[in-house]
């Protein structure tokens, strides 16, 4: 029966949609990219600080050694490298935070949108497998008109085959429904949701 082989047909894409969508492993992969990389930033800025303080320390020495021999050249070369080592410290120190900083908020981002598309997609399935019942139940419905239809003769024959093209008809137009919504972005699945209930109302009708 073309119903029948119509509801296989979407169980089937459900499973391939469900190797292809994220799942908590996924999320929780994700959240711990992004613990990782808020360490990571944390590491940068406390090696960059022990770094400046280095270099400070250093700084402070040589201008001690030079307020000691104001006329030594050397000295005051020492410190004029001194204090730019210092200051290439602190530049190196605010660019790899900024970096460390931009990656740890990329991967938050990442988490938060892969938490947010997995709680889209249960909900989303699960309105799915509810409509996926509904179609049996038409598809029920079709098969039993039919089975009656045997039993009939003349106008009455005639009158329910027709009313059996109408459910048809309705039928294939809430399968079209549900399958755009299948296709639709997962997060944004819920704007495919009026048209399928309206399909279904439509189908559900017994004139």
């Amino acid at each position: 029966m073309k119903q029948m082989t119509l509801t296989v047909a979407f169980s089937v894409f459900a499973l391939f949609l469900a190797g292809c969508e994220v799942t908590s492993t996924d999320v929780d992969a994700a959240r711990e990219d992004a613990r990782e990389e808020q360490l990571e930033t944390q590491q940068a800025r406390a090696e960059g600080t022990s770094e400046i303080r280095e270099k400070a320390a250093s700084e402070q020495q040589l201008r001690e050694t030079s307020m000691r021999q104001p006329n030594d050249e050397q000295a005051k070369k020492d410190l004029i490298e001194a204090r730019k080592a210092t200051d290439m410290a602190r530049l190196e120190k605010n660019e790899n935070v900024s970096e460390e900083q931009l990656e740890t908020s990329e991967a938050r981002k990442k988490a938060d949108r892969l938490a947010t598309e997995l709680q889209a997609t249960r909900a989303r399935d699960a309105y799915l497998n509810q409509s996926n019942t509904e179609l049996e139940k038409i598809d029920a419905r079709i098969e039993t008109m039919r089975d009656r239809l045997d039993t009939l003769e003349g106008v009455e024959k005639d009158n329910l085959s027709a009313d059996i093209e109408v459910v048809k008809i309705r039928r294939e137009a809430y399968s079209d429904a549900i399958y755009a919504l299948k296709n639709e972005d997962v997060i944004e699945w819920e704007s495919k949701k009026p048209a399928v209930d309206d399909a279904l109302k439509q189908a559900q009708k017994s004139d």
